[in-house]
């Protein structure tokens, strides 16, 4: 797998400092450096972030991790972070089997609704 797997977009909204990202495609650890790399890069300086990765065909624990400690380091500024995204039965199967609901717990405290 390379970093063509997956996709990331963006629209900026300039009178309100926010931005949402869209991240699609296999978001896996082979992908978490890139995607590491473009929400340091990119995402910070924003007031609102949304983050949505409802359009992945697949993900992993190192992104739902990479994404908390992303939301976690704007909440040290104040920021605000929203996560879009939805997780299929197959899905649960192994945050349940990896005892990752802990993760996702923290993951649904900035579910975009």
């Amino acid at each position: 797998m390379s970093d063509s797997d997956f996709k990331i977009t963006h629209e900026e909204q300039a009178n309100n400092n926010s931005l949402q990202i869209y991240i699609s495609g296999e978001l896996t650890i082979e992908n978490s450096l890139s995607i590491h790399n473009y929400l340091l890069n990119n995402a910070l300086e924003y007031n609102s972030v949304d983050v949505g990765i409802s359009a992945s065909t697949s993900i992993d624990l190192s992104i739902i991790q990479l994404i908390i400690g992303f939301i976690a380091t704007r909440n040290k500024t104040g920021k605000v972070t929203t996560v879009e995204y939805n997780i299929d039965e197959s899905d649960n199967d192994i945050i349940n089997k990896t005892g990752a609901i802990e993760l996702i717990s923290l993951l649904q405290k900035n579910q975009k609704v």
